[in-house]
């Protein structure tokens, strides 16, 4: 299912506005990288979502965080502003919403 999305500027803020619901994707990798590179194959998120991150074990500072997706593969996202460059390594698990 997609997700519809508004953004609004002003002042430098951005508000991100979003409906429906996307499917939750699996992660299979976290690159600790700045910004972190989470991949899950097949995700089918897109340029400007605003995902967020659940359930990963080992890189746990990332459970729970909304981003915004920065760059996009068809089997990876880069979220803006979050640097996993100083995080534990990446275990296992993890879905992105």
């Amino acid at each position: 299912m997609a997700t519809n999305q508004t953004s609004i500027s002003a002042q430098g803020s951005k508000l991100h506005i979003s409906t429906g619901l996307a499917a939750i994707a699996p992660i299979t990798g976290v690159q600790r990288t700045n910004p972190v590179v989470i991949t899950s194959p097949g995700h089918g998120r897109a340029l400007g979502d605003v995902v967020t991150l659940t359930g990963i074990v080992g890189t746990t500072a990332l459970n729970g965080l909304t981003a915004v997706v920065q760059y996009v593969t068809p089997d990876t996202i880069a979220l803006a502003g979050v640097d996993a460059s100083a995080m534990g390594e990446y275990d296992s698990g993890g879905t992105i919403t």
